[in-house]
């Protein structure tokens, strides 16, 4: 059995190993330990796990952070899309694939509504479950808006 200086270098030499390699077990052999006494470290010394889990933390907060970015990214990619325009008319396509995604991904639109989800089904269904003052109170908006013939 190593004394507690040598376990102390073995057990640098496999925290340097193991920020290099992509398993314990590979740390541990590059390093000269049994990979069974890496375990036998993590579970009895302290300081070891400390520094065992300290050697992951500034990684996983880089990951996470990637993450969110990511995240964000793909966000403000679906949000315009929703915008989207194409020979400067509007691109529905993009548009409702854009919504169906941000829909789908609310939990609002079942994946299995997805797939035949188009305009004028969509339109026709959402008109079908209005009441009728609904109805009247988007017809008000309509000849509001509508262009003035001349």
């Amino acid at each position: 059995m190593a004394d507690r200086s040598e376990e102390k270098v073995n057990q640098e030499k496999f925290l340097a190993m193991r920020a290099v390699q992509p398993s314990d077990y590979r740390a541990a052999w590059a390093a000269g330990v049994k990979p069974s006494q890496v375990e036998a470290w993590k579970e009895k010394d302290p300081v070891f796990r400390r520094e065992y889990e300290a050697l992951f933390h500034e990684a996983r907060m880089a990951a996470r952070e990637l993450m969110v970015q990511a995240v964000e990214k793909a966000a403000r990619t679906l949000i315009d899309g929703l915008e989207a325009t194409k020979d400067g008319r509007p691109d529905w396509a993009t548009r409702l694939q854009a919504a169906k995604l941000i829909l789908t991904g609310l939990g609002v639109l079942r994946r299995e509504d997805e797939r035949t989800v188009h305009v004028g089904v969509t339109v026709r269904q959402v008109l079908q479950q209005l009441s009728d003052e609904e109805l009247r109170a988007i017809e008000r908006i309509v000849e509001r808006f509508a262009p003035v013939s001349g």
